[in-house]
Order: structure tokens, then sequence, then C-alpha cells
């Protein structure tokens, strides 16, 4: 490894304030194979994440909750705090945008709940089917099990079980447009990811991958002259990229 590759090793200790040794290239050579940028990116976070682990893991989150948070609104950093409502940085908060945030965090999220018109339709509808369930069974009670024929030969009864099968599924999705209640602020997310998906202090995910992909695409660009378009995860620093 010549020149090139030290101007490269100098910029990503000076970018990512940490030392780059050399035990760690194995890693991303194994098998005496060309170093990738993929190979690289990938050695970057572990050693990022590394890093960090003296820093509180709910703040960790909360960064890289922050982080996903302004791109979805558009907002100022300072603007996203722990306690500024999550409703108001998800507009509208709908399911199609809720699966989206969970896609871009690469954390699990709790469903959307029920809008409160919703729920009191729900309300409304179980009321109805519990009274039709219990007039069945007066009527079976009455008439005694001999007639139970004509119990079954009901449709009212037929249509309280087809509604209590087909309303659940059909509302699942489509009426839950209300952010959850154990979500209902920046900081009340960033505990609920932290129970619902046990992470951990050497979780990658607590680091902004596409940031620190740029920033090596920038050390590589500049200690080699070739433009960022041109690099890719599969991307050879000797072979594809000149490195010497």
């Amino acid at each position: 490894m010549g020149i090139d590759w030290l101007d490269i090793r100098f910029r990503l200790e000076k970018g990512f304030k940490f030392p780059f040794p050399d035990a760690t290239l194995p890693e991303i050579a194994a098998g005496g194979r060309d170093i990738t940028l993929g190979g690289l990116h990938d050695l970057l976070c572990r050693m990022e994440a590394a890093r960090r682990s003296g820093v509180c893991l709910n703040v960790r989150i909360f960064r890289r909750v922050r982080t996903v948070l302004r791109e979805f609104s558009g907002q100022p950093r300072a603007a996203i705090g722990p306690r500024t409502p999550l409703e108001s940085l998800l507009l509208p908060p709908c399911q199609a945008t809720w699966n989206d945030l969970r896609t871009r965090l690469g954390w699990e999220l709790p469903p959307l709940a029920y809008s409160r018109r919703v729920q009191t339709l729900l309300c409304i509808v179980s009321l109805i089917l519990t009274a039709l369930a219990v007039s069945t069974v007066i009527r079976w009670k009455g008439i005694g099990p001999s007639s139970m024929s004509q119990v079954l030969e009901d449709s009212g009864v037929w249509t309280a079980l087809v509604l209590m099968l087909v309303l659940p599924a059909f509302l699942q999705k489509r009426w839950r447009t209300r952010i959850p209640r154990k979500c209902a602020t920046v900081f009340a997310l960033v505990r609920t990811i932290r129970t619902t998906n046990f992470i951990t202090d050497d979780d990658i995910r607590l680091i902004d991958q596409d940031d620190v992909w740029r920033r090596l695409c920038l050390a590589v660009s500049d200690a080699l002259c070739i433009p960022t378009e041109t690099m890719s995860r599969d991307s050879r620093l000797f072979a594809d990229l000149g490195c010497d």
C-alpha cells in the first residue's frame, strides 16, 4: 500500500476522530482480496459505534430519530426536541407515512391507533353485536335445543358473525391514523423503540450510515482526485479506483 492509501487513511482518521489500526485491514480485505468501499464503510460504521458506546443509549437513539424526522418534516434541528409532539412532524400521520418512518429507522414501531371517531364507531358496533348475541342466547334458552336449527337459520345471527370477523380486518390498516399514546412525543418514541427492539450499545443502526458513506467518498475523492459519482460499494480501491 502506497502514498494514496496513506493519504486516504489520514483523511479518514482526521474526519472520524479515531485511529485506523492496520490490524483492522484483514476484516475488509479477507483472503488477500482488494479492499472495497463497501467493506471499508461497514468497518467505519462498526468503529464509530464502538467509539460512541460510552454515550447514553437514549441520547444516541434520539439523535438517529431526530435525523430521520428532519427529513420528514423539513424542520431545523433546533425545532425537534424530546418534548416535541410527534403528530406535528408527521403530516399526515397515515399508514404509509408510518411505514416509511419504520423503514428509514430500521426498527420496529408499534401500530398506529384508531382515530377517536373510529373508536366510537367500534364501540357502537360492539354494543349492537353484543345485543344480537344476547338476544340469540335468550331465544335459544327459551325455545330449547330441539329448535337450535331455527336459531342458525336466523339471518341476524349470521350477520353478526360476519361483522365480527370482517370489520376488524377491514379497519386494521385503513382507519389507523392516530399516533399511539406511548409515542406521543419524540422522546416517548425513543423509549418505545429501545424497549421494543432490545437495542444494545453496539447496534450500528444508531450510526447515520449515509453520513459515514458520504464522508468516506469525500475522503477517497479528495485523495485520488476522482468524482464521487463513480463510486459504489463494490468499487475496489486499487483495481477500480487506481489507488496505489
